[in-house]
C-alpha cells in the first residue's frame, strides 16, 4: 500500500505550522519535503511528519512551546522583520569575509548570534540551535540546499562563511 502523502496545505492545518514557514524550511534545506506532485506541490510523507515533530519540540522546547506557537503563529510583518534583520547581518558578515576575518572571530560570533537571535524572535524559537545547526547540517550534505542558500546571497561563498560561522559559535 502507498504511504499517504500530504501537501503543505494539509501539513500546515494538521500541525499549525505556517505554510511560509515550511516553504522557509525547505528553502534552507531544514526539511526537504519527500515529493513533489505532478502539479508541482510540495508532498510530505509520515516520515516528514515525525522530522517536523522533532524539530519543532527542539525549537519550541516542549509540547506546550509547540502549541503556543501554532496558536500564535508569526504574522508575514514578523517573518518580513526576520528577513530585514538576517538580510542586515549578512551584509556585516560580507564585510567581514572581505576583511579575511575567521569564521572564529569574536566579531563574527556576534554576528551569529545576531542572526540566530533573529531566527529566534522571527519563528518564535524556544531554542533556535537545532534551527540554526539543522541548516549547517543539510547546507553540508544536500547539493540543493547549498544551491537555495548560495542563491540567496549575492556574494559568492557568504553561505558557505556563514554555515562554518554557525558550527564555529554552537561548538
Amino acid at each position: 500500500m502507498d504511504e499517504e502523502m500530504r501537501t503543505v496545505k494539509e501539513v500546515a492545518d494538521l500541525t499549525g505550522v505556517s505554510v511560509r514557514t515550511l516553504h522557509y524550511y525547505d528553502e534552507i534545506g531544514l526539511l526537504k519535503p519527500s515529493g513533489v506532485s505532478a502539479a508541482g506541490y510540495r508532498l510530505y510523507g509520515t516520515d516528514k511528519l515525525e522530522e517536523l515533530r522533532q524539530i519543532l519540540m527542539e525549537a519550541y522546547g516542549s509540547k506546550e512551546g509547540v502549541i503556543k506557537a501554532a496558536a500564535n503563529p508569526p504574522g508575514q510583518e514578523g517573518v518580513e522583520q526576520m528577513q530585514r534583520q538576517t538580510d542586515a547581518v549578512c551584509r556585516r558578515l560580507v564585510r567581514c569575509r572581505r576583511e579575511g576575518l575567521s569564521e572564529a572571530s569574536l566579531e563574527v560570533k556576534l554576528l551569529v548570534c545576531e542572526y540566530a537571535l533573529a531566527m529566534k524572535t522571527g519563528l518564535r524559537l524556544e531554542n533556535e540551535r537545532q534551527v540554526m545547526l539543522g541548516m549547517a547540517d543539510t547546507y553540508d550534505s544536500y547539493e540543493k540546499a547549498r544551491e537555495a542558500l548560495d542563491g540567496q546571497y549575492e556574494e559568492p561563498g557568504l553561505a558557505a562563511y556563514l554555515v562554518r560561522a554557525i558550527r564555529s559559535f554552537y561548538r
